[in-house]
């Protein structure tokens, strides 16, 4: 009886550990597959998430053109000096050329052409236009901020009486760079410019003789405010 009851102790002892050992492969097989399925869950979360942003963050139309009004101030900033040089006490509109910006866009591609027009007389009927022709890309953030870097000629034209005095060259216009930064308000936008001119002309680009190194070295930047209307 005794050794009986042995066996039957020894039998119920390991017919308990098995039953613990399995019972804790069980559980820990169960986690790991839901450790498994979490991580599953959280890469396809992810990857959603890598899909959607993208398109989400740097939405816009594919194609669009804006057009609309545009002041430039006459002089130039300078960040080596005080305040840029900008005498925001005095400032009036007399400070300022005005004239017109149109931006057509090609998703990232943007083609961009700002004239300045400067009258001779109250008539307006002489003067010179500054037509700053660029292209370069531009960045939709979220439908509510567009930057544009962009690069181009600055032509000359004279028109009316000055048209007479000065006839220059095209190939001879100076090269520019562009900066722009708009907040967007459904078809509406209003954003800064700012345009750094190169001494180097388009033939200098020819001839391989054109430098842009010192472009940033203490540049002076002509600054103004742009507002835009979408037309499509």
């Amino acid at each position: 009886k005794n050794h009986m009851r042995i066996i039957c102790n020894f039998n119920e002892f390991v017919c308990i550990i098995y039953m613990k050992l399995h019972m804790k492969t069980c559980s820990t097989y169960f986690v790991n597959m839901g450790e498994l399925y979490m991580n599953k869950k959280f890469l396809v979360v992810l990857m959603a998430l890598l899909l959607i942003m993208p398109a989400t963050m740097f939405a816009a139309d594919l194609i669009g053109f804006r057009i609309g009004p545009t002041a430039m101030l006459n002089g130039t900033l300078n960040p080596d000096v005080e305040d840029w040089g900008l005498d925001l006490e005095n400032l009036s509109v007399e400070d300022f050329t005005f004239g017109a910006d149109a931006r057509l866009n090609f998703s990232l591609i943007e083609v961009n052409a700002l004239a300045l027009v400067t009258p001779e007389g109250e008539d307006m009927a002489s003067g010179t236009i500054d037509l700053y022709a660029n292209a370069g890309v531009s960045i939709s953030l979220l439908n509510l901020l567009r930057f544009g870097v962009s690069a181009g000629p600055m032509f000359e034209i004279a028109y009316g009486e000055a048209a007479d005095v000065s006839e220059t060259d095209p190939m001879e216009a100076n090269l520019n760079l562009r900066m722009t930064a708009d907040l967007l308000l459904g078809d509406f936008s209003i954003g800064a410019t700012g345009i750094i001119t190169s001494s180097s002309s388009i033939n200098d680009v020819i001839d391989g003789t054109a430098e842009f190194g010192g472009l940033f070295e203490s540049p002076d930047i002509k600054a103004g405010v742009s507002a835009l209307f979408a037309i499509f």
